[in-house]
């Protein structure tokens, strides 16, 4: 979900509030009055004999669990239990895949001998793409099932098989409506740094009739992977560029240990690297059926990401912000609208939505649920709803949001049935019925997927359905509270990262990374995050200072980190900053992060012009008392004693106009600063950033 990491506080230069919505081809999307929301029905497809259900997305695309027809794909927990732990680390059930639709979840099985599978999405027409293990021990990997790709169409399962020769690995992430399936594979020459963990070289590759073909890497990279893939065909994907380390890169998402670029690839032009910002780490997120690219990429010298969209004409273009600081791009539709996170003005990371005017890129803050959230968008449709997620602390624990018709954003637990008895964490995609895919928990803290249908003219005669409409201000007054009983918190973006792990000793459920046969293994575990409260106060005068209270973790692991801190930019007197403690133990006491500043200066004269004056007026009295001296009456020798003395007074004031003289100081020059927060230590190349921002007035 796309890393890991993420905030900054800048003030927010205020753009175009105004979004065009486009009506073409959606006679059938829904059309609600501004500022008044429909209710939603929520439907729950339930489990086959587990306790949850889930809504798994493939690596660190966007979601695809739904289609315009309104079917729904996921996976849901059997009474079947997983010896390794693998399928649903979180309760140790195996799973299977499942459809839902028109009111009939259907379980798509699991391929011959095995006791698990996994819907990671559905075309446009019904096609599904994901995995299921076969019973059989990967010999690479003794304590995992041997995976395979797998392609469900309209109630058949296809067997995708292993690359040629390669190990016996596999993943389907996407499909088209012509059946081509874009995934990963694994060979079997050893690699420490693989993709996942799994620690051998990963491929990306492309299915199509039978056929697997290694769509090959970027440069003399080692390892890619290929994420989604249009209806025209084109693939997108992820690769090592060279075998360089990239320390910014390395605390992205999963962690990318080396220089990462993206590409696009298809049977005319083969893979295309989409290029950079000029920095060491770009990772796309997106790729609509025009071709159009977004994800996040790192300027020059690594200082942080920033939005991208792509195309084969213009090449990569950079989003823009606020003050152009940070920001991300998550999901882009057929029109070319997107979605996604940039700087905004109540320093958290802010949901954004951008749309290409007069040729020149807009964006719109989408606002937040509560004061202080952090939000981000994760999905847009045709009609420019979106979908996304608002929470506290860069996004620790969220609630879902859905914004439409120039907003404000609401809450969806407070458009769905308060007797449900499941509170909406997550909302990963909506399609162009207005119809919503994502995750909820019930009072015990077990997982649900869910999909949510609008109670409007498209959808008539739903059972339970509310048709009367909520005013945008009162949904916003009545937001659902923060956590329910024994809910987990989700770390930052999670909704980007995988969940099939390995299982850990003993046999206990943790989210961890897959273990690799390979003892030097080092490659950082996913959900390694550090985040850092708002610095208050902000703004503060020259001499003044701020904290912020900093935190880090690794999903349900317990690790000790060193934090650091830096600002920029740091012209003479530019704030300072330490952390105490320097380490923190994930779970622990907040450390504590001070900013400093600097005050005016003393100065002899400080009004307007007294620069000149100062630095000359010491030296003419020296002088004048020098020439005084030697033109007395006194004898020879005191003469020459006294010039000798008047002599030093000249120089010293002289050295002392140099030291401190001339121009007066007012301290810390005025501006914004950007504070980098950094978590290093939990393994030795993990590491991971957070943002915060300073004003000085």
């Amino acid at each position: 979900m796309k890393s890991e990491s993420l905030t900054s506080i800048v003030v927010m230069i205020l753009f175009s509030v105004s979004m065009p919505v486009s009506l073409a081809a959606q006679d059938k999307v829904k059309q609600s009055h501004p500022h008044q929301y429909h209710h939603y029905q929520i439907v729950d497809p339930g489990t086959f004999g587990g306790p949850q259900s889930w809504t798994f997305t493939p690596e660190w695309a966007r979601a695809g669990f739904i289609n315009d027809q309104g079917t729904f794909a996921a996976s849901a927990d059997t009474s079947a239990v997983d010896p390794t732990c693998s399928w649903s680390p979180a309760d140790c059930f195996a799973t299977a895949g499942f459809q839902w639709q028109n009111g009939v979840t259907t379980n798509l099985g699991v391929l011959p001998g095995g006791i698990g599978s996994q819907v990671n999405w559905i075309s446009a027409n019904g096609l599904m793409a994901g995995i299921s293990d076969n019973g059989q021990q990967d010999p690479l990997n003794p304590a995992l099932p041997q995976v395979h790709g797998v392609l469900w169409d309209h109630g058949r399962m296809i067997d995708l098989g292993t690359l040629p020769g390669g190990a016996d690995d596999m993943w389907a992430n996407a499909v088209n409506s012509r059946g081509e399936v874009a995934g990963q594979a694994y060979n079997t020459i050893p690699d420490p740094y693989s993709f996942n963990g799994y620690g051998y070289q990963s491929r990306a590759v492309y299915w199509n009739k039978g056929a697997i073909q290694d769509l090959g890497t970027l440069g003399t990279g080692t390892d890619a992977v290929a994420l989604l893939i249009n209806e025209r065909g084109q693939v997108l994907g992820v690769s090592y560029v060279d075998s360089n380390p990239s320390a910014f890169c390395s605390g992205v998402q999963i962690g990318f240990t080396f220089t990462t670029g993206s590409f696009i690839w298809d049977k005319k032009n083969g893979m295309q690297d989409i290029g950079t910002l000029g920095g060491t780490c770009t990772v796309a997120y997106d790729l609509n059926n025009r071709g159009q690219v977004v994800g996040q990429s790192s300027q020059v010298g690594d200082p942080v990401n920033v939005g991208f969209v792509w195309d084969r004409a213009t090449g990569m273009k950079q989003l823009p912000t606020a003050a152009n600081l940070y920001g991300g791009a998550d999901a882009i539709n057929d029109e070319g609208k997107i979605v996604g996170e940039g700087d905004g003005p109540d320093g958290q990371p802010s949901a954004l939505l951008w749309e290409k005017r007069a040729g020149k890129w807009h964006a719109t803050y989408l606002g937040s649920l509560h004061s202080g959230d952090c939000t981000f968008g994760t999905s847009i449709n045709l009609s420019g709803q979106v979908v996304g997620l608002s929470g506290p602390n860069g996004c620790i624990t969220v609630l879902p949001f859905l914004w439409e018709d120039g907003g404000p954003m609401v809450d969806l637990n407070t458009l769905v049935p308060p007797n449900s008895g499941i509170q909406l964490q997550e909302a990963l995609q909506i399609n162009n019925r207005g119809e919503i895919a994502g995750n909820g928990v019930d009072a015990n803290g077990n997982n649900h997927a869910v999909l949510l249908i609008p109670c409007d003219e498209n959808h008539p005669d739903l059972a339970g359905c509310d048709y009367s409409t909520v005013d945008a201000s009162t949904a916003a007054q009545s937001a659902a509270p923060r956590s329910m009983p024994n809910s987990t918190p989700r770390p930052v973006q999670p909704w980007r990262s995988n969940r099939f792990h390995s299982s850990a000793v003993g046999g206990a459920a943790v989210l961890t990374p897959q273990i690799s046969p390979v003892p030097d293994f080092t490659r950082p575990p996913p959900q390694f995050w550090v985040a850092a409260t708002p610095l208050t106060p902000s703004p503060v005068n020259p001499g003044g200072s701020a904290t912020s209270s900093v935190t880090a973790g690794l999903g349900n692991g317990v690790a000790t980190v060193t934090l650091s801190c830096s600002v920029q930019p740091s012209p003479a007197l530019a704030p300072t900053c330490s952390i105490s403690p320097a380490s923190y133990t994930f779970g622990g006491t907040p450390s504590t992060l001070t900013v400093s500043t600097f005050g005016p200066s003393g100065r002899l004269l400080s009004h307007s012009g007294s620069g000149v004056l100062y630095a000359l007026w010491l030296p003419i009295v020296g002088l004048v008392g020098a020439g005084v001296g030697l033109g007395s009456n006194s004898n020879g020798q005191k003469r020459k004693l006294k010039a000798a003395l008047l002599a030093c007074a000249v120089f010293l004031c002289l050295a002392f106009q140099l030291a401190c003289g001339g121009k007066s100081s007012n301290g810390t020059p005025a501006g914004k600063y950007t504070v980098t927060v950094t978590a290093t230590g939990f393994i030795p190349v993990a590491s991971t950033s957070s943002l915060a921002m300073l004003t000085v007035q």
